[in-house]
Protein backbone atom coordinates (compact mmCIF):
# COMPACT_ATOMS: atom_id res chain seq x y z
CA UNK A 1 0.00 0.00 0.00
CA UNK A 2 1.40 3.41 -0.91
CA UNK A 3 1.56 6.22 1.62
CA UNK A 4 -0.99 8.21 -0.36
CA UNK A 5 -3.52 5.36 -0.45
CA UNK A 6 -2.99 4.82 3.26
CA UNK A 7 -3.72 8.48 3.97
CA UNK A 8 -6.85 8.36 1.82
CA UNK A 9 -8.12 5.31 3.70
CA UNK A 10 -7.32 7.02 7.00
CA UNK A 11 -9.35 10.02 5.85
CA UNK A 12 -12.36 7.78 5.17
CA UNK A 13 -12.02 6.46 8.71
CA UNK A 14 -11.78 9.99 10.09
CA UNK A 15 -14.96 10.90 8.21
CA UNK A 16 -16.77 7.93 9.75
CA UNK A 17 -15.75 8.97 13.27
CA UNK A 18 -16.75 12.55 12.53
CA UNK A 19 -20.25 11.33 11.56
CA UNK A 20 -20.53 9.43 14.86
CA UNK A 21 -19.36 12.39 16.94
CA UNK A 22 -21.67 14.78 15.10
CA UNK A 23 -24.58 12.39 15.73
CA UNK A 24 -23.67 12.48 19.43
CA UNK A 25 -23.98 16.27 19.50
CA UNK A 26 -20.39 17.38 18.92
CA UNK A 27 -19.05 19.99 16.55
CA UNK A 28 -15.99 18.57 14.81
CA UNK A 29 -12.68 19.41 13.20
CA UNK A 30 -10.33 17.18 11.22
CA UNK A 31 -6.52 17.20 10.94
CA UNK A 32 -5.69 19.62 13.76
CA UNK A 33 -2.00 20.47 13.41
CA UNK A 34 0.11 21.14 16.50
CA UNK A 35 3.28 23.05 15.65
CA UNK A 36 5.39 26.01 16.73
CA UNK A 37 6.98 28.87 14.86
CA UNK A 38 10.65 28.60 13.88
CA UNK A 39 10.83 32.34 14.48
CA UNK A 40 8.89 33.15 17.66
CA UNK A 41 8.64 36.82 16.71
CA UNK A 42 7.16 35.96 13.29
CA UNK A 43 9.59 38.34 11.51
CA UNK A 44 11.42 36.02 9.18
CA UNK A 45 8.41 34.16 7.81
CA UNK A 46 10.40 30.96 8.15
CA UNK A 47 7.32 28.87 8.79
CA UNK A 48 6.57 26.27 11.42
CA UNK A 49 7.96 23.06 12.82
CA UNK A 50 5.26 20.42 13.12
CA UNK A 51 5.04 18.48 16.35
CA UNK A 52 2.11 16.21 15.57
CA UNK A 53 -1.44 16.32 14.27
CA UNK A 54 -4.74 15.13 15.66
CA UNK A 55 -7.06 13.24 13.32
CA UNK A 56 -10.46 14.21 14.76
CA UNK A 57 -11.47 16.72 17.43
CA UNK A 58 -15.01 16.94 18.78
CA UNK A 59 -16.33 19.66 21.10
CA UNK A 60 -19.71 20.44 22.63
CA UNK A 61 -20.98 22.77 25.34
CA UNK A 62 -23.50 21.66 27.93
CA UNK A 63 -26.06 24.03 29.54
CA UNK A 64 -23.85 24.30 32.62
CA UNK A 65 -21.06 25.87 30.52
CA UNK A 66 -18.83 22.84 30.63
CA UNK A 67 -17.00 21.97 27.42
CA UNK A 68 -16.83 18.28 26.56
CA UNK A 69 -13.96 17.31 24.28
CA UNK A 70 -13.21 14.12 22.32
CA UNK A 71 -9.93 13.38 20.55
CA UNK A 72 -9.56 10.48 18.13
CA UNK A 73 -6.60 8.80 16.46
CA UNK A 74 -7.72 7.01 13.28
CA UNK A 75 -5.48 4.58 11.40
CA UNK A 76 -6.07 1.80 8.88
CA UNK A 77 -2.83 0.09 9.86
CA UNK A 78 -2.61 -2.38 12.73
CA UNK A 79 0.90 -1.65 14.03
CA UNK A 80 2.29 0.64 16.74
CA UNK A 81 -0.79 0.42 18.95
CA UNK A 82 1.08 0.79 22.30
CA UNK A 83 3.04 3.76 20.97
CA UNK A 84 -0.13 5.45 19.72
CA UNK A 85 -1.89 4.81 23.03
CA UNK A 86 0.80 6.73 24.92
CA UNK A 87 0.78 9.43 22.23
CA UNK A 88 -3.00 9.78 22.42
CA UNK A 89 -2.90 10.03 26.21
CA UNK A 90 -0.58 13.04 25.93
CA UNK A 91 -2.58 14.72 23.18
CA UNK A 92 -5.75 14.21 25.19
CA UNK A 93 -4.18 16.01 28.15
CA UNK A 94 -3.13 18.86 25.86
CA UNK A 95 -6.73 19.36 24.71
CA UNK A 96 -8.23 18.66 28.15
CA UNK A 97 -10.36 15.91 26.64
CA UNK A 98 -13.01 13.88 28.43
CA UNK A 99 -12.80 11.01 25.94
CA UNK A 100 -9.85 9.63 23.99
CA UNK A 101 -10.60 7.23 21.13
CA UNK A 102 -8.10 4.99 19.37
CA UNK A 103 -9.78 3.89 16.13
CA UNK A 104 -8.49 1.04 13.99
CA UNK A 105 -9.98 -0.59 10.91
CA UNK A 106 -7.96 -3.73 11.68
CA UNK A 107 -8.47 -6.00 14.73
CA UNK A 108 -6.65 -4.71 17.80
CA UNK A 109 -3.94 -6.86 19.47
CA UNK A 110 -4.78 -8.66 22.72
CA UNK A 111 -2.25 -6.65 24.72
CA UNK A 112 -3.98 -3.33 23.89
CA UNK A 113 -7.02 -3.35 26.28
CA UNK A 114 -5.10 -3.42 29.62
CA UNK A 115 -2.83 -0.56 28.54
CA UNK A 116 -5.79 1.39 27.13
CA UNK A 117 -7.67 1.03 30.43
CA UNK A 118 -4.72 2.30 32.43
CA UNK A 119 -4.42 5.32 30.12
CA UNK A 120 -8.20 5.96 30.10
CA UNK A 121 -8.52 5.42 26.34
CA UNK A 122 -11.44 3.78 24.56
CA UNK A 123 -10.52 1.26 21.87
CA UNK A 124 -12.65 1.10 18.72
CA UNK A 125 -11.96 -1.81 16.39
CA UNK A 126 -13.78 -2.59 13.12
CA UNK A 127 -16.71 -4.37 14.82
CA UNK A 128 -17.00 -1.58 17.40
CA UNK A 129 -17.02 1.02 14.65
CA UNK A 130 -19.85 -0.81 12.91
CA UNK A 131 -21.88 -0.89 16.15
CA UNK A 132 -21.31 2.82 16.80
CA UNK A 133 -22.30 3.70 13.24
CA UNK A 134 -25.48 1.62 13.41
CA UNK A 135 -26.33 3.09 16.83
CA UNK A 136 -25.78 6.77 16.13
CA UNK A 137 -25.56 7.41 12.38
CA UNK A 138 -27.82 4.72 10.90
CA UNK A 139 -30.13 3.65 13.77
CA UNK A 140 -32.24 0.58 13.04
CA UNK A 141 -30.41 0.15 9.74
CA UNK A 142 -32.11 3.18 8.18
CA UNK A 143 -30.41 4.70 5.17
CA UNK A 144 -29.29 8.27 5.75
CA UNK A 145 -31.04 10.96 3.70
CA UNK A 146 -28.85 12.10 0.82
CA UNK A 147 -28.18 15.51 2.40
CA UNK A 148 -26.57 13.83 5.42
CA UNK A 149 -24.63 11.39 3.25
CA UNK A 150 -23.19 14.37 1.40
CA UNK A 151 -22.42 16.28 4.61
CA UNK A 152 -20.47 13.35 6.05
CA UNK A 153 -18.78 12.32 2.80
CA UNK A 154 -14.96 12.22 2.71
CA UNK A 155 -15.04 13.93 -0.69
CA UNK A 156 -16.81 17.01 0.67
CA UNK A 157 -14.59 17.18 3.75
CA UNK A 158 -11.50 16.86 1.57
CA UNK A 159 -12.71 19.69 -0.63
CA UNK A 160 -13.25 21.92 2.40
CA UNK A 161 -9.73 21.31 3.70
CA UNK A 162 -8.30 21.91 0.23
CA UNK A 163 -10.08 25.23 -0.29
CA UNK A 164 -9.22 26.48 3.18
CA UNK A 165 -5.53 26.13 2.33
CA UNK A 166 -5.64 28.38 -0.75
CA UNK A 167 -4.70 31.70 0.83
CA UNK A 168 -1.95 33.54 -1.07
CA UNK A 169 1.61 33.32 0.27
CA UNK A 170 1.39 36.94 1.45
CA UNK A 171 -1.07 35.73 4.10
CA UNK A 172 1.02 32.77 5.24
CA UNK A 173 0.99 34.00 8.83
CA UNK A 174 -2.82 34.08 8.77
CA UNK A 175 -2.85 30.49 7.52
CA UNK A 176 -0.36 29.40 10.17
CA UNK A 177 -2.41 30.93 12.94
CA UNK A 178 -5.70 29.46 11.70
CA UNK A 179 -4.20 26.05 11.18
CA UNK A 180 -2.06 25.67 14.29
CA UNK A 181 -1.24 28.87 16.22
CA UNK A 182 -4.76 29.09 17.60
CA UNK A 183 -4.46 25.69 19.26
CA UNK A 184 -0.96 26.23 20.60
CA UNK A 185 -1.65 29.36 22.64
CA UNK A 186 -3.56 29.88 25.88
CA UNK A 187 -7.36 29.97 25.39
CA UNK A 188 -7.73 33.47 26.89
CA UNK A 189 -5.46 34.93 24.20
CA UNK A 190 -7.59 33.61 21.34
CA UNK A 191 -10.37 36.18 21.88
CA UNK A 192 -7.97 38.92 20.81
CA UNK A 193 -5.32 37.14 18.77
CA UNK A 194 -7.84 36.11 16.11
CA UNK A 195 -8.29 39.80 15.32
CA UNK A 196 -4.57 40.19 14.66
CA UNK A 197 -4.86 37.52 11.97
CA UNK A 198 -8.02 39.03 10.49
CA UNK A 199 -6.45 42.49 10.45
CA UNK A 200 -3.74 41.16 8.13
CA UNK A 201 -6.49 40.00 5.78
CA UNK A 202 -8.15 43.40 6.03
CA UNK A 203 -4.88 45.22 5.32
CA UNK A 204 -4.33 43.07 2.22
CA UNK A 205 -7.75 44.16 0.93
CA UNK A 206 -8.76 40.51 0.80
CA UNK A 207 -12.10 39.58 -0.73
CA UNK A 208 -13.70 36.71 -2.63
CA UNK A 209 -14.89 33.14 -1.93
CA UNK A 210 -11.64 31.75 -0.50
CA UNK A 211 -11.28 34.64 1.94
CA UNK A 212 -14.96 34.41 2.92
CA UNK A 213 -14.46 30.71 3.62
CA UNK A 214 -11.41 31.39 5.79
CA UNK A 215 -13.35 34.07 7.66
CA UNK A 216 -16.17 31.59 8.29
CA UNK A 217 -13.64 29.17 9.75
CA UNK A 218 -12.37 31.93 12.02
CA UNK A 219 -15.95 32.47 13.19
CA UNK A 220 -16.08 28.79 14.22
CA UNK A 221 -12.77 29.20 16.04
CA UNK A 222 -14.06 32.32 17.78
CA UNK A 223 -17.16 30.46 18.96
CA UNK A 224 -14.90 27.86 20.59
CA UNK A 225 -12.93 30.69 22.22
CA UNK A 226 -16.20 32.18 23.52
CA UNK A 227 -17.16 28.78 24.93
CA UNK A 228 -13.82 28.62 26.75
CA UNK A 229 -14.42 32.11 28.15
CA UNK A 230 -17.94 31.25 29.30
CA UNK A 231 -16.67 28.10 30.99
CA UNK A 232 -13.99 30.05 32.88
CA UNK A 233 -16.33 32.92 33.78
CA UNK A 234 -19.00 30.53 35.03
CA UNK A 235 -16.43 28.98 37.36
CA UNK A 236 -15.58 32.37 38.90
CA UNK A 237 -19.18 33.60 39.19
CA UNK A 238 -21.39 35.15 36.51
CA UNK A 239 -22.54 37.91 38.88
CA UNK A 240 -19.07 39.47 38.39
CA UNK A 241 -19.11 39.07 34.62
CA UNK A 242 -17.45 42.33 33.61
CA UNK A 243 -14.61 42.11 36.11
CA UNK A 244 -14.24 38.42 35.41
CA UNK A 245 -13.87 39.07 31.67
CA UNK A 246 -11.34 41.83 32.29
CA UNK A 247 -9.21 39.40 34.26
CA UNK A 248 -9.75 36.51 31.84
CA UNK A 249 -8.53 38.31 28.70
CA UNK A 250 -5.56 39.69 30.66
CA UNK A 251 -4.37 36.28 31.85
CA UNK A 252 -6.13 36.48 35.23
CA UNK A 253 -4.71 38.31 38.26
CA UNK A 254 -1.04 37.58 37.52
CA UNK A 255 -1.41 38.69 33.91
CA UNK A 256 -3.24 41.85 34.95
CA UNK A 257 -0.47 42.77 37.39
CA UNK A 258 2.15 42.29 34.67
CA UNK A 259 0.19 44.51 32.30
CA UNK A 260 -0.19 47.19 34.95
CA UNK A 261 3.57 47.21 35.57
CA UNK A 262 4.27 47.46 31.85
CA UNK A 263 1.72 50.24 31.49
CA UNK A 264 3.39 52.22 34.27
CA UNK A 265 6.84 51.70 32.74
CA UNK A 266 5.76 52.91 29.29
CA UNK A 267 3.91 55.91 30.68
CA UNK A 268 6.97 56.81 32.78
CA UNK A 269 9.20 56.63 29.69
CA UNK A 270 6.71 58.78 27.77
CA UNK A 271 6.74 61.46 30.45
CA UNK A 272 10.54 61.60 30.28
CA UNK A 273 10.25 62.72 26.66
CA UNK A 274 7.35 65.00 27.60
CA UNK A 275 4.70 62.90 25.96
CA UNK A 276 1.42 62.53 27.79
CA UNK A 277 -0.14 59.17 26.94
CA UNK A 278 -2.79 57.08 28.63
CA UNK A 279 -2.54 53.38 27.88
CA UNK A 280 -5.64 51.26 28.39
CA UNK A 281 -5.28 47.73 29.71
CA UNK A 282 -8.38 46.64 27.80
CA UNK A 283 -8.99 46.55 24.04
CA UNK A 284 -11.21 49.31 22.62
CA UNK A 285 -13.83 46.72 21.70
CA UNK A 286 -14.07 45.33 25.25
CA UNK A 287 -17.64 46.53 25.82
CA UNK A 288 -18.80 44.79 22.64
CA UNK A 289 -16.99 41.61 23.65
CA UNK A 290 -18.68 41.85 27.04
CA UNK A 291 -22.06 42.21 25.32
CA UNK A 292 -21.42 39.13 23.16
CA UNK A 293 -20.37 37.09 26.19
CA UNK A 294 -23.35 38.33 28.21
CA UNK A 295 -25.75 37.22 25.47
CA UNK A 296 -24.14 33.79 25.42
CA UNK A 297 -24.38 33.28 29.18
CA UNK A 298 -28.01 34.46 29.20
CA UNK A 299 -28.95 31.76 26.69
CA UNK A 300 -26.68 28.75 27.33
CA UNK A 301 -28.81 26.33 25.28
CA UNK A 302 -28.65 28.68 22.29
CA UNK A 303 -24.91 29.29 22.75
CA UNK A 304 -24.36 25.54 22.69
CA UNK A 305 -25.87 25.40 19.17
CA UNK A 306 -23.51 27.96 17.65
CA UNK A 307 -20.53 25.77 16.74
CA UNK A 308 -22.55 23.14 14.88
CA UNK A 309 -24.45 25.83 12.99
CA UNK A 310 -21.14 27.47 12.05
CA UNK A 311 -19.77 24.10 10.94
CA UNK A 312 -22.80 23.41 8.76
CA UNK A 313 -22.45 26.86 7.21
CA UNK A 314 -18.86 26.11 6.17
CA UNK A 315 -19.20 22.51 5.01
CA UNK A 316 -22.86 22.18 4.12
CA UNK A 317 -23.50 25.59 2.58
CA UNK A 318 -20.31 27.33 1.44
CA UNK A 319 -18.76 24.19 -0.11
CA UNK A 320 -21.46 21.53 -0.27
CA UNK A 321 -24.32 23.77 -1.47
CA UNK A 322 -26.66 21.66 0.67
CA UNK A 323 -28.87 24.55 1.76
CA UNK A 324 -29.90 25.48 5.28
CA UNK A 325 -29.57 22.82 7.99
CA UNK A 326 -31.99 19.91 7.55
CA UNK A 327 -32.84 19.59 11.23
CA UNK A 328 -36.00 21.01 12.80
CA UNK A 329 -35.33 24.41 14.30
CA UNK A 330 -36.25 25.13 17.91
CA UNK A 331 -36.20 28.55 19.57
CA UNK A 332 -32.68 27.75 20.81
CA UNK A 333 -31.56 26.99 17.23
CA UNK A 334 -32.98 30.27 15.96
CA UNK A 335 -31.45 32.31 18.75
CA UNK A 336 -28.17 30.43 18.35
CA UNK A 337 -28.09 31.40 14.68
CA UNK A 338 -28.83 35.02 15.58
CA UNK A 339 -26.01 34.94 18.13
CA UNK A 340 -23.71 33.51 15.47
CA UNK A 341 -24.63 36.37 13.14
CA UNK A 342 -23.87 38.87 15.90
CA UNK A 343 -20.47 37.26 16.47
CA UNK A 344 -19.69 37.53 12.74
CA UNK A 345 -20.79 41.19 12.71
CA UNK A 346 -18.64 41.95 15.73
CA UNK A 347 -15.62 40.23 14.14
CA UNK A 348 -15.94 42.07 10.83
CA UNK A 349 -16.31 45.46 12.48
CA UNK A 350 -13.46 45.03 14.94
CA UNK A 351 -11.01 43.60 12.39
CA UNK A 352 -11.86 46.11 9.66
CA UNK A 353 -12.75 43.52 7.01
CA UNK A 354 -14.89 44.62 4.09
CA UNK A 355 -18.68 44.57 4.62
CA UNK A 356 -18.94 41.86 1.96
CA UNK A 357 -17.56 39.35 4.49
CA UNK A 358 -20.49 39.99 6.78
CA UNK A 359 -23.02 40.11 3.95
CA UNK A 360 -21.87 36.74 2.61
CA UNK A 361 -22.01 35.18 6.06
CA UNK A 362 -25.42 36.54 7.00
CA UNK A 363 -26.88 35.47 3.67
CA UNK A 364 -26.24 31.89 4.76
CA UNK A 365 -27.85 32.46 8.17
CA UNK A 366 -31.29 33.31 6.88
CA UNK A 367 -32.85 30.58 9.04
CA UNK A 368 -32.86 32.92 12.03
CA UNK A 369 -34.91 35.46 10.09
CA UNK A 370 -37.80 32.99 9.94
CA UNK A 371 -38.86 33.86 13.46
CA UNK A 372 -37.94 37.38 14.53
CA UNK A 373 -39.83 37.10 17.80
CA UNK A 374 -37.60 34.28 18.99
CA UNK A 375 -34.65 36.65 19.29
CA UNK A 376 -36.09 39.26 21.61
CA UNK A 377 -33.20 38.72 23.98
CA UNK A 378 -30.93 40.17 21.30
CA UNK A 379 -32.67 43.48 20.92
CA UNK A 380 -29.53 45.56 21.53
CA UNK A 381 -27.61 46.05 18.30
CA UNK A 382 -23.87 45.62 18.49
CA UNK A 383 -23.40 48.30 15.84
CA UNK A 384 -24.23 51.09 18.26
CA UNK A 385 -21.77 49.99 20.93
CA UNK A 386 -19.03 49.46 18.35
CA UNK A 387 -19.67 52.92 16.89
CA UNK A 388 -19.33 54.49 20.31
CA UNK A 389 -16.08 52.66 20.96
CA UNK A 390 -14.70 53.70 17.59
CA UNK A 391 -15.01 57.33 18.72
CA UNK A 392 -12.94 56.64 21.84
CA UNK A 393 -9.38 57.45 20.80
CA UNK A 394 -7.78 55.34 23.51
CA UNK A 395 -4.52 53.46 23.17
CA UNK A 396 -4.74 49.83 24.16
CA UNK A 397 -2.01 47.97 26.00
CA UNK A 398 -3.20 44.36 26.08
CA UNK A 399 -1.50 41.02 26.41
CA UNK A 400 -1.95 40.31 22.69
CA UNK A 401 -0.11 43.45 21.68
CA UNK A 402 2.89 43.30 24.00
CA UNK A 403 5.10 41.23 21.68
CA UNK A 404 4.20 43.32 18.66
CA UNK A 405 4.49 46.78 20.25
CA UNK A 406 6.84 48.74 18.05
CA UNK A 407 7.21 45.94 15.48
CA UNK A 408 3.71 44.98 14.39
CA UNK A 409 2.30 46.54 11.27
CA UNK A 410 -1.15 46.35 12.79
CA UNK A 411 -1.71 48.67 15.73
CA UNK A 412 -4.68 47.73 17.91
CA UNK A 413 -5.82 51.33 18.33
CA UNK A 414 -6.18 51.65 14.55
CA UNK A 415 -8.40 48.58 14.27
CA UNK A 416 -11.73 50.36 14.32
CA UNK A 417 -10.77 53.54 12.54
CA UNK A 418 -12.92 54.20 9.51
CA UNK A 419 -14.65 50.83 9.51
CA UNK A 420 -17.84 51.49 11.42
Amino acid sequence: MTRRNEEERDFTLKSAIRAILWSQGYSTRLDVLLAYEKDAQGKSGSGKIALTDLDVLGMRLDPGFRIHTVVADCKTTSGQVPERLFWLSGVGKFFGSDTNLLIRSQPLPDHAPPLARSLDIALVGPDDLSILTNTYVNPSGRILPQVWQDFFSPELLGEVLSRLSRLPSTLARVERYRETGYWMEEPYRRLQQIFVALQYMAKEGSNGPTFHLVFADFVWLYVIALWKACEALNATGLSRLERGLELYISGNEAGMRNLQRMKQSFETLARQIREDINLSLLPPYFKSLLEVVARCVRRPNAAAKMARRAEWLIIGQMIGNLGTPPWKFTDDDLIGSKLLGDVARYMVQVSGLKPSFLDAYLDLLQDWEAEQNSSGVLDTDLDASLDNQAREEVMHFSDTGVEQLGSSELGTDNTLEGHM
